[in-house]
C-alpha cells in the first residue's frame, strides 16, 4: 500500500497520541485521539462492537412481563422479577461483554425504573436509582429475566412506576423511541 507523507504523517501522529496521550470520551460515546492540542481525529470503532454505542436499530423491547403489585408501603424496597424480550436485530451486551477489560459495565444494557405522578407528567424520582444487570448478552429474538430491587415514594398516593432500559454512556431506549412499562401503584 503506497500513503502520500501527509498521510502517513497523520496516522504517526493518531497512533503516538494514542500509546502516549491516551483517549478520551466524545459526548456520543466515541472517543477522539488527540494528535496535538489543535485537532483530533475520530477513531470510533463500527457500532454494535463491545464496548461502543449500539446501532439505532438495537434499541426495541418488547415487555413481556413486569407484574407489580397494586400497592406498596411508603419508601418501601421490593423485588420484581422483570421480562422482557429483545426483539432488535443487535445482541445487547452485559457488563461482561460491553467491558472485557475493566468489567465495569461501561456501555452495558441495564434496567432501572422511575417514578411518576399518577398523571405520568411530574417525576418523582429520576432513573438515577437500582439498576439492575442483565445476566447474560441477549441476542435478537431472546427474552430475559432480570431482578431488580424497586424503593418506594415516601409519601403516600397514587404513582406510576416505569422500566426502562439503558445503554450506559449512550442512551435510554425510549428516548430512542422503544416503549416502557408502567404500572399504577398506590403507596399506603
Amino acid at each position: 500500500m503506497n500513503f502520500a507523507p501527509s498521510r502517513l504523517l497523520v496516522i504517526a501522529s493518531i497512533l503516538f497520541a494514542v500509546v502516549v496521550g491516551g483517549c478520551s470520551e466524545t459526548p456520543d460515546g466515541g472517543s477522539k485521539a488527540s494528535a496535538t492540542s489543535s485537532s483530533s481525529v475520530d477513531i470510533s470503532p463500527p457500532a454494535g462492537v463491545a464496548g461502543w454505542a449500539l446501532p439505532e436499530s438495537a434499541f426495541r423491547i418488547q415487555w413481556e412481563d413486569c407484574t407489580v403489585p397494586i400497592s406498596i408501603s411508603p419508601g418501601s424496597i421490593s423485588k420484581f422479577q422483570v421480562r422482557f424480550k429483545n426483539i432488535s436485530d443487535t445482541s445487547w451486551p452485559d457488563p461482561a461483554t460491553a467491558d472485557p477489560q475493566l468489567k465495569q459495565g461501561a456501555y452495558a444494557v441495564r434496567l432501572s425504573y422511575r417514578w411518576l405522578k399518577d398523571d405520568g407528567r411530574g417525576l418523582v424520582t429520576t432513573y438515577a436509582g437500582t439498576r439492575s444487570d442483565l445476566p447474560r448478552s441477549v441476542g435478537p429474538g431472546e427474552s430475559v429475566i432480570v431482578p431488580i430491587d424497586v424503593k418506594g415514594p415516601t409519601e403516600a398516593g397514587h404513582y406510576q412506576l416505569q422500566f426502562d432500559l439503558a445503554q450506559e454512556r449512550v442512551a435510554w431506549f425510549q428516548d430512542k423511541g422503544a416503549a416502557t412499562c408502567v404500572h399504577r401503584v398506590e403507596v399506603r
